[in-house]
């Protein structure tokens, strides 16, 4: 999987926490279109960001360029589920 891609100076980032462990020599890039976490929640704040968008500007978002990362790259190295606090480990 690359371990980003998009443009960086792009105003909108997307950044997953880790790549899955079960799908990431399948995935292309981090929150791939495939991966459901992608819709389930960036969709729903796209929309409302292309509303808004376009009730003032008369426009929309192009998509094409955002910045899509993964806050850690290898899975083995995300503290476990139950964390509260990462920086406790």
């Amino acid at each position: 999987m690359e371990k980003e891609v998009g443009n960086k100076s792009f105003d909108i980032w997307l950044l997953g926490d880790s790549n899955p462990n079960n799908w990431q020599d399948i995935l292309v890039t981090p929150l791939d279109p495939r991966h459901p976490a992608r819709h389930s929640i960036w969709t729903p704040v796209l929309d409302i960001i292309q509303d808004r968008v376009f009730r003032v500007c008369k426009s929309r978002v192009d998509t094409t360029a955002l910045y899509i990362r993964n806050a850690i790259e290898d899975p083995n190295n995300r503290p476990p589920k139950n964390t509260i606090d990462w920086n406790k480990g």
